[in-house]
């Protein structure tokens, strides 16, 4: 009777093992001819969205557009078709995470469409791009740098950047596989060759930016509830950041130097948001003890977004690149933000307005073959 109990035992555990593996093996099958999740990212390459239309309900969101479309052309960029005559156009793409890709506004609503209408009036053979890219930190962008940018060559690159890089202790390993050039591990190589593997990744990679800042809300600053926090715990919290305020800093440079080495200027821009000091213009909110989760402030999250954007003007200083401080430039009024930091049509176009104001001197002068004549 024993061993009649032991056989069908191992009978019944066979079979789970073999339903397990059934069942995985048909997910992978399933997920290679269609998965609605495809991954921007395998292992340490990126897949771009090549000549994709998406049509977007803007839903409970009452500060986007209803029906939003948003496009990628040839290149899996947001924007025109590259011109044929390249070389003769001054060419800007835009690099960063989602406040850069806009990913819920349409089209002609996101800052580069604006911005590159504005500078239309005033160069000529004007071509932006937007290679923005949703949840992506500084790590993915040197992938995009290295894989497709230095290939294409643009003449300059603005590069929005730091909100995605908050506290991603995840990306410690990447830096080790990418930017110290170490051999690729077995969980890249599964991940490029699983659609699987790669789709629990990239669900990682998701909540690790959504924890840090960069998933998208839709928050009703007339009723947000407060959350205020002790100086101590304040303080205690900013010091978890010291070491990857540090990697994040190293990878800036790698991306400045990459640019530098084949002849691409940086600029380097810092990231708003609408939390910090101060009150919303329009709900009288008090954007400092405003709660954004259930450790954090407004306060608290606007000190941490500022180390990295102190960074980012630390290297810009450091390396003689340009740099934007849209961080400080930008008005903190719920009139530009849908969340804490993702831009309404209105803040699309508010930046646009600031960068053009503080690009055309720069262009002017360092692009001056490219300037019309003043009329």
């Amino acid at each position: 009777m024993s061993q009649l109990k032991r056989y069908f035992s191992f009978k019944n555990l066979s079979y789970i093992l073999f339903l397990i593996v059934f069942t995985l093996v048909a997910l992978e099958i399933i997920l290679h001819f269609y998965n609605p999740w495809a991954s921007r990212v395998k292992g340490n390459k990126i897949i771009l969205p090549v000549n994709q239309v998406y049509n977007i309900d803007g839903g409970n969101r009452s500060k986007l557009d209803k029906k939003i479309l948003h496009s990628k052309n040839s290149l899996g960029f947001r924007g025109a078709e590259k011109p044929a005559n390249f070389d003769n156009y001054l060419s800007i793409i835009t690099v960063g995470g989602s406040t850069t890709e806009c990913f819920l506004l349409s089209d002609d609503r996101t800052w580069q469409f604006d911005l590159e209408q504005k500078l239309k009036s005033k160069f000529k053979n004007i071509w932006v791009n937007n290679a923005g890219l949703d949840g992506h930190s500084t790590f993915g962008h040197q992938i995009l740098l290295d894989d497709y940018l230095t290939k294409i060559k643009p003449k300059i690159i603005l590069f929005l950047v730091g909100v995605n890089d908050i506290g991603r202790e995840d990306l410690k390993d990447h830096d080790k596989n990418n930017l110290i050039e170490a051999s690729v591990t077995w969980r890249d190589w599964l991940a490029r060759r699983s659609e699987l593997f790669n789709l629990i990744l990239t669900y990682k990679r998701a909540k690790a930016a959504e924890q840090g800042g960069g998933g998208h809300g839709n928050l009703n600053f007339a009723q947000m509830e407060t959350l205020p926090l002790s100086d101590d715990k304040i303080k205690n919290e900013l010091a978890k950041h010291v070491e990857t305020v540090k990697i994040y800093k190293r990878r800036l440079l790698k991306l400045i130097e990459t640019c530098n080495q084949v002849g691409i200027e940086p600029i380097l821009l810092t990231q708003p948001t609408i939390a910090g000091k101060g009150f919303d213009e329009l709900t009288g909110t008090d954007l400092e003890n405003i709660r954004l989760d259930d450790e954090t402030n407004g306060k608290l999250y606007w000190l941490t977004l500022e180390l990295y954007n102190q960074q980012t003007r630390e290297v810009g200083m450091e390396t003689n690149s340009k740099v934007v401080d849209l961080s400080n430039l930008l008005p903190k009024t719920s009139l530009y933000f849908y969340d804490a930091i993702h831009y309404t049509n209105e803040g699309a176009a508010k930046i646009a307005e600031i960068l053009d104001e503080q690009l055309t001197p720069h262009l002017k002068e360092n692009y001056s073959a490219f300037e019309l004549p003043s009329k």
